[in-house]
């Protein structure tokens, strides 16, 4: 299961079940797929975005950070 954090601009954001530390959401948007932690809001992998989009995504998760935690914690318990 990947509760869905958002969708911003096409981007959908979720956090997975099956996940662990540190706290990071999963971004996708068609066949491309980027891992960002929660703290620092920082890119910790990248398949197929554009350093643009890296860029857009990066201020996307800040925006939505504090609901990207309560999701972290409610599906994982800790953080």
């Amino acid at each position: 299961m990947s509760p869905l954090v958002n969708t911003v601009k096409g981007y959908r954001i979720s956090v997975y079940s099956n996940d662990h530390p540190p706290p990071h959401v999963h971004v996708r948007k068609g066949d491309k797929v980027a891992k960002v932690t929660l703290s620092p809001v920082q890119i910790l992998s990248n398949r197929g975005f554009m350093e643009s989009e890296l860029r857009e995504i990066i201020d996307i998760v800040r925006d939505n950070k504090g609901h990207s935690w309560k999701i972290w914690h409610e599906v994982h318990g800790e953080g």
